[in-house]
């Protein structure tokens, strides 16, 4: 029956294949019991160090030694309480045990399990001059079945041409294209490339188990304009990509994936330009639950309120009758981009930062998608007084005219990914 539902289900939309870029994206943070910050490794009576559970959203300091998802780390630098998977410059491995609540030695998951990797780039040269290498399309064989996997990471490297990296930050797109949505691009990762230098990632995407069965097609794609012909500016970039599926098994599995949009341009301050996408989806049925999982960038500067990178903003998503709003708004910028980089990595932005994966919006909408049959994505109002076709010019905060320059003044618009996950 779900499979049937999944067979017939149609978006009335087709992605727009533009510059592409993450994820989608969803960052998985298993829930951990909160750990005071001063409890610290210890050793159990077998010499082996044991460590507190890894905790989202708590303050480790440089040193801390945590467990998570069935290995150990430890805080090489001190944040607020990033995952250590993704996170990689904060943390690095370190082998530990779980402190259970009983005092025993127990682990959240079986290290030992059965894991396979199939890489699916490496060493991908990206680059715009001489030739125009931006968006790449390559297959890979995937599993067999699905069946029996607990987990599948996506691991991302990007490492510098001839040690020339390009020297901008670049939107970045990989996804999937799905024989199960008519062949459409489903985005499952988005990131912005650092300054001038290279990095590495990991991220989270077993809500989307079901798109790694068989034989698919993937979609790199990352906005340079420099390669070997313009070294001034660096080489463009090298990309490795891989996935990594953990044997196991999960309390509720993906069932169906209804997007609403993937990786689409959403033109923003033109009242001539609407900003509202939905489309059908099927009510909650037989399915256990359902969730949102929506990836949203603001780009364009110099507008009205420096729209939309520099402004933030109200984002909507609509389950019938029911809203889910999110400020889409990203202030941590100086601590969690990669660090040593150049250029304005620091700001706040609408959702990104330079040197880092876009972090998804997750939300549980179950009991709104109960009886729904439509969904939509929307952004709170607002009108761009420096553009074009403005009644009066005004409000263009570097001085510039209205007309856009494709430099200090760009066309403020977002790029939307968004998904309903429904889960058995």
């Amino acid at each position: 029956m779900l499979t049937s539902i999944a067979m017939a289900w149609r978006s009335s939309s087709r992605p727009r294949i533009l510059h592409m870029l993450a994820l989608i994206v969803t960052l998985a943070m298993p829930g951990a019991a909160c750990t005071p910050k001063s409890q610290t490794a210890k050793l159990a009576s077998d010499g082996a160090k044991t460590c507190p559970d890894w905790a989202a959203g708590q303050p480790y300091e440089a040193g801390a030694r945590v467990f998570f998802n069935g290995a150990g780390y430890i805080a090489v630098h001190a944040n607020p309480g990033y995952d250590p998977t993704i996170s990689t410059w904060f943390w690095d491995p370190e082998p530990c045990e779980s402190i259970p609540a009983d005092g025993g030695s127990q682990t959240n998951a079986d290290p030992q399990s059965p894991k396979r990797t199939i890489q699916l780039a490496s060493g991908t040269h990206v680059y715009f001059n001489p030739d125009d290498k931006r968006d790449q399309k390559f297959s890979a064989d995937l599993l067999e079945t699905t069946d029996g996997i607990m987990q599948v990471l996506l691991r991302f490297k990007l490492s510098c041409p001839d040690g020339r990296c390009d020297a901008w930050d670049r939107l970045g797109s990989f996804g999937i294209y799905s024989p199960e949505h008519n062949n459409r691009y489903l985005e499952l990762l988005r990131f912005m490339t650092p300054y001038g230098m290279g990095g590495e990632w990991t991220l989270d995407v077993t809500n989307f188990l079901p798109l790694f069965q068989g034989k698919k097609d993937f979609r790199l794609f990352i906005d340079t304009w420099v390669g070997p012909g313009n070294s001034a500016a660096g080489n463009g970039w090298l990309v490795d990509l891989s996935l990594e599926f953990t044997s196991g098994s999960l309390a509720e599995q993906t069932a169906l994936i209804v997007p609403i949009l993937s990786f689409d341009d959403i033109a923003y301050g033109d009242p001539n330009r609407a900003t509202k996408r939905g489309v059908d989806i099927v009510p909650l049925l037989d399915f256990k639950s359902a969730k949102i999982v929506s990836t949203i960038t603001g780009h364009g500067q110099g507008n009205a309120e420096n729209c939309a990178e520099f402004c933030p903003k109200i984002h909507t998503i609509a389950i019938g009758s029911q809203n889910f709003d999110q400020r889409i708004w990203r202030d941590d910028c100086e601590t969690t981009t990669d660090q040593g980089q150049g250029g304005n990595a620091k700001s706040p932005r609408a959702g990104w930062c330079p040197g880092d994966i876009v972090r998804p919006w997750e939300q549980d909408v179950t009991e709104a998608v109960r009886t729904a049959s439509q969904a939509s994505y929307d952004v709170e109002g607002y009108e761009n007084t420096c553009r074009p076709d403005s009644k009066e010019c005004k409000g263009c905060v570097f001085d510039t005219s209205c007309e856009y320059d494709g430099g200090n003044h760009t066309d403020p618009k977002y790029i939307v990914t968004s998904y309903i996950i429904y889960k058995k």
